[in-house]
């Protein structure tokens, strides 16, 4: 009698794996403290296209998917991610264009304590795809929190969006990064950890379909950590780029700047704190602080 009613003790703790996808409904709660939520293996793990989940909670999930964790193309607003691990199952075809979280149109998304990581494309002789978030400029008001982004094959965060906050962000693994278009971001504090190609990338669109040019980025305090000497900043023309404190270390001879499609020390505004030094040849200087 007591060994069954220890297995029903632990049954009753454990963690039931739910259905490989949700059909969204408003102001739903997905998850908790007492019951967390678990999902594997589908497509699209939560879209907007089959309902509508403006004002979702997702708290203790653990999502995996293969094209993308949480699709937002149809206007949602004031969703919460919140102490959960979104990731990619495999690497896709290019032409899916996998993220952890994809938002299109809506406002007001909220991801805190969340690690999103592993979306990635097959290799290929073009270019990969695969965002740990992309956020596109019809979103706007979206808050990253204690967020991790980690193993991504394009961005760690790459993002459009507009009225972005990122709160104490570390992107790590990623192709690049940060990449910010056309978009203002303001950051706390970031850390950007052993990119395979760009610490933070700024891109510019003056093609007119969107009239907002140049990537910026306001931030109280950036950290660039790498074994590489990936640049650590690259700008295209017009962009804006405020960092009051840095921390680095990176090897000798890494670029702090390097300008990309036209970008120039002419056309970009760069306001660099006393801790961002370079050297007469423009090489990052390491600063004598511990890094994370």
């Amino acid at each position: 009698m007591a060994s069954k009613m220890i297995w029903s003790a632990i049954l009753i703790a454990s963690p039931a794996i739910a259905a490989s996808s949700v059909t969204p409904k408003p102001n739903a709660r997905i998850g908790s403290v007492q019951k967390p939520y678990i999902t594997a293996g589908s497509y699209r793990w939560l879209d907007d296209n089959k309902g509508d989940p403006s004002g979702t909670v997702i708290v203790n999930a653990t999502i995996s998917a293969n094209q993308r964790g949480v699709n937002l193309e149809r206007e949602s607003s004031n969703i919460t991610i919140r102490d959960s691990t979104i990731s990619g199952v495999k690497p896709q075809p290019n032409t899916l264009y996998p993220a952890g979280v994809y938002a299109e149109h809506g406002q007001s998304l909220l991801i805190e304590r969340t690690t999103i990581r592993d979306w990635t494309t097959v290799p290929n002789e073009k270019y990969r795809q695969g965002d740990c978030i992309d956020a596109e400029w019809g979103f706007v008001g979206l808050t990253l929190r204690d967020v991790v982004l980690s193993g991504c094959t394009d961005g760690g965060y790459d993002g459009k969006a507009r009225d972005v906050l990122l709160d104490r962000v570390k992107s790590t693994g990623n192709k690049k990064n940060y990449r910010f278009w056309y978009s203002m971001v303001s950051a706390t504090s970031i850390d950007s950890i052993n990119p395979s190609q760009i610490h933070i990338e700024t891109n510019t669109r003056t093609d007119g379909t969107h009239g907002m040019g140049a990537g910026s980025l306001t931030a109280k305090r950036v950290t660039f950590k790498s074994g590489g000497k990936q640049p650590l900043l690259s700008l295209g023309p017009n962009a804006f780029v405020k960092i009051d404190e840095c921390v680095i270390d990176v090897p000798a001879g890494t670029p702090f700047v390097r300008y990309h499609d036209g970008g120039s020390a002419s056309n970009v505004k760069l306001m660099l704190g006393k801790s961002c030094g370079r050297t007469a040849h423009g090489n990052a200087i390491n600063t004598h602080v511990n890094v994370r």
